[in-house]
């Protein structure tokens, strides 16, 4: 990364990797542990089609507040004038247990399981997505198309988010007006896709080209001893790379621009495009960016381009 004592503190920056590394988790945690129920059978437009509850029963949220506030705690000991020399191996043996529990969830379960998604499985920003990029190649206005039939053909019923009534909530089966079948993105959510289109490859491969390549060019900034860290970035960010293989979502979209803006921020105009790129990908990125940019003006960064 840059020069600078902050950025050779190795021990403040693994402490700093593995909160953020545990939050993720917490998050990916809940949104996955969870299982499926059958809700009941839903008649519109001609098309019968199921629809599932997803469930997080107490354990799993539990786990997931503990994990979560386990990693604030860890960012806020680094920041602090601390002897991390101590406290490290706490930080270490914590995030074992905390992928350990996970672990041990998703093999064995905490709850009776009424229906599980069956994987892999695309989710609907997934199939939206990438049909629309095609769609753009082909020339076709993505805004005006609608999914419904193709959705129902290709994606899991699990997977569908559901629309409802303007009388909700309480969010029951019988307030269930449709679910989302249309591109109502932002154009950059296609226009990732469309090089994979072009190239004739899938877009689960295409993420994995990307995500490869971010991280390489992540790499090439690291200097001297902060390269040691890579490895502790690379193990902290497979759920990454192993949730597109089993649940195919376009997270490589907004992830890998947000990681070269913030790995060359001496190259404004790159950095400035990149964060421009993943805020307008994913909207929460902009709070992060906003905060971003007002570290880099703290850091007194020397531009070059």
């Amino acid at each position: 990364m840059l020069e600078g004592k902050s950025y050779f503190d190795l021990k403040r920056i693994l402490a700093i990797l593995i909160g953020t590394d545990l939050i993720g988790l917490s998050v990916f945690f809940y949104g996955n542990a969870g299982t499926y129920k059958l809700a009941g059978m839903v008649k519109l437009a001609g098309s019968t089609y199921p629809i599932y509850w997803y469930y997080v029963h107490g354990p799993i949220v539990l786990t997931s507040i503990g994990i979560f506030s386990l990693g604030i705690l860890i960012i806020t000991l680094s920041r602090l004038k601390v002897n991390l020399q101590k406290i490290l191996p706490f930080m270490v043996l914590s995030a074992l247990v905390s992928v350990i529990i996970v672990t041990r969830v998703f093999y064995l379960g905490v709850a009776p399981i009424e229906v599980m998604l069956p994987l892999p499985a695309k989710t609907d920003e997934y199939v939206i997505q990438t049909f629309s990029a095609w769609e753009i190649v082909h020339g076709i206005n993505p805004y005006t198309v609608n999914l419904h039939n193709y959705m129902l053909s290709v994606l899991p019923p699990q997977q569908y988010t559901l629309i409802y009534g303007s009388n909700a909530p309480p969010y029951t089966l019988n307030k269930v007006v449709g679910f989302v079948d249309f591109f109502d993105y932002l154009p950059q959510a296609a226009l990732f896709y469309v090089p994979a289109v072009l190239l004739g490859m899938s877009g689960v491969v295409w993420n994995a080209l990307v995500y490869s390549s971010g991280l390489f060019l992540s790499f090439r900034r690291m200097k001297g001893n902060s390269k040691y860290i890579f490895p502790a970035v690379i193990a902290g960010s497979m759920f990454i790379f192993l949730e597109p293989a089993v649940m195919p979502v376009p997270s490589a979209g907004w992830i890998v621009p947000l990681l070269i803006a913030v790995s060359y921020p001496d190259y404004p105009l790159l950095a400035g495009a990149m964060l421009g790129w993943a805020s307008t990908f994913k909207i929460y990125v902009l709070p992060f960016s906003l905060f971003y940019l007002i570290e880099a003006k703290r850091w007194d960064i020397t531009s070059r381009k």
